[in-house]
């Protein structure tokens, strides 16, 4: 049987492109129209850069002993998950951002049921931008409205080619908007980053030596608080950049992960959101993950502060995993990141890990507990939030016989409970 879905939503990125054309026949996708390498990759089960190169399954849940993976069923290995977390004293929930809202809204719920934590890989720029937005304020766009004004386009920190492929061309800088009908030809773009990137093939790349940006963002910040000597100062790049800014009508500065790396990353963005608010740029945070975004929405909705959701430096889980007993890891991989120390400390410790997951990965080979789940937007549907804040909701395109993440960690609280 052939099945043929019009406008589907991608699950590739944040910005969740809902033009996609997909053909399912057989159980699996077959064809897909309309999106870029990243999301054809999802699909097709493959890897991002390379979408034809399929990635192992999970295929059924095991449970590690005396260092050995042992196949089990998913009811004891949902047993064992909560066994473990329920005795440790200090957890971690990680990841996340690849999940839909009502599965983050699991998560979210067993971690304020065990006292833990929770950390993913994008929430430190949106929890610092969510707190600069206190004293700031700031305006937030719609991508359609990018793409039908924006006359200039910030990418700070961010290289879109690696965050969300498609967004140059459908919104950003190439699209021909309602009021931009020649695309590129009315906008400027600027990137600010520390090394070169494939943004600096359509921008006027702005390179800083780690540390310069702050001087860079404060001297923004304080040119458009009308401080002509901070202007006067500024490099001849970022002046064009201000003065492009402080005439268009409409702007907006994109905000990537690499604005949290440096030694200050909240005076970092608290200077980009009073240069974005007093020269009238909206802000867009980006994330590979698709739905990092529902996840700080539902997080600060819930009553957390913002602040609380950075980890102190050096305090992350990729680079101190010992500093909890027991880690659920969602639809993320930490491990892959880790430094040969980390990965030895993690060991060390005798940090218990319990991986949920589509897919075999360097954290799996860590875990006490694996447990398969289906693949979102592809095998389960739900909602999400793109990077401006829209919300979608994702179909279930193929069958799938791997359990449901929502239902999965909704078994894992009860057990944790019981």
């Amino acid at each position: 049987m052939e099945e043929f879905f019009e406008s589907v939503v991608c699950p590739g990125c944040g910005c969740l492109c809902d033009d996609l054309d997909v053909r399912v026949a057989d159980g699996r996708v077959q064809e897909v129209a309309n999106g870029c390498t990243w999301g054809v990759a999802r699909f097709f089960l493959g890897h991002k850069s390379q979408p034809k190169r399929r990635r192992f399954r999970l295929e059924g849940p095991f449970i590690r002993r005396q260092g050995r993976a042992v196949d089990t069923d998913l009811a004891e290995a949902l047993d064992e998950a909560a066994k473990i977390l329920r005795r440790a004293q200090r957890v971690l929930v990680y990841g996340l951002g690849s999940l839909s809202l009502e599965a983050q809204q699991r998560a979210i719920a067993l971690a304020r049921g065990l006292s833990g934590s929770i950390e993913a890989p994008d929430l430190a720029v949106y929890s610092l931008y969510f707190e600069a937005l206190k004293s700031t304020g700031g305006l937030w766009c719609g991508l359609d409205g990018v793409r039908d004004r924006a006359e200039v386009v910030i990418f700070w920190g961010a290289n879109p080619i690696h965050s969300a492929p498609r967004l140059p061309a459908r919104y950003a800088v190439f699209a021909r908007g309602r009021f931009t009908p020649t695309g590129v030809e009315e906008r400027r773009a600027f990137s600010v980053d520390i090394g070169k990137t494939e943004t600096d093939s359509f921008t006027g790349p702005i390179k800083v030596s780690p540390g310069e940006d702050l001087e860079l963002a404060r001297g923004l910040a304080a040119a458009a608080g009308g401080d002509e000597g901070a202007l006067a100062s500024l490099p001849e790049r970022g002046q064009e950049m201000f003065s492009a800014a402080q005439d268009a009508e409409f702007g907006v500065l994109f905000l990537g992960r690499g604005a949290a790396y440096g030694p200050a990353p909240g005076e970092l963005i608290s200077h980009l959101a009073a240069f974005a608010s007093n020269t009238g740029l909206a802000v867009v945070v980006l994330s590979p993950d698709y739905n990092t975004f529902g996840l700080i929405s539902l997080l600060v909705s819930q009553g957390f502060s913002p602040s609380s959701l950075v980890p102190e430096p050096g305090g992350s889980f990729i680079e101190s995993p010992n500093g909890y007993d027991a880690v659920l890891v969602a639809g993320a991989d930490p491990v892959f990141f880790m430094s040969e120390e980390a990965k030895a400390g993690l060991l060390d410790a005798g940090v218990e890990v319990v991986s949920l997951n589509s897919f075999t990965d360097y954290t799996t080979r860590f875990a006490r507990v694996a447990i398969p789940c289906g693949l979102f937007g592809v095998e389960e549907e739900g909602e999400a939030l793109r990077v401006d804040g829209a919300l979608l909701r994702l179909r279930a395109l193929v069958p799938s016989a791997l359990p449901n993440t929502t239902e999965v960690l909704r078994r894992i609280e009860e057990g944790v409970c019981a």
